[in-house]
């Protein structure tokens, strides 16, 4: 845990997050670190896609942010979300 997340390790962030990796780089990385600060963390892996998930897929990114926030189709899914 780096320095500027220390005080939410106690006072965890209560609203739904959406955790969100590319395939080829972090992954379900994202949704595992984000739970060690975070609550309610829905992960989701993009298929496909490296560390620059919104410029590589900026389409992906508008579909979960337009209504389907947490709700990737499977083969979008990282394991073990919460």
């Amino acid at each position: 845990m780096i320095d500027q997340t220390e005080p939410l390790a106690t006072n965890k962030v209560t609203v739904p997050v959406v955790a969100v990796g590319g395939e080829l780089s972090r992954g379900d990385q994202v949704r595992e670190m984000m739970e060690s600060v975070a609550e309610k963390v829905t992960g989701v892996v993009i298929p496909g896609c490296g560390h620059f998930v919104l410029e590589e897929r900026p389409d992906r990114i508008a579909d979960l942010v337009l209504g389907r926030t947490g709700t990737a189709p499977p083969a979008d899914r990282g394991a073990g979300q919460s």
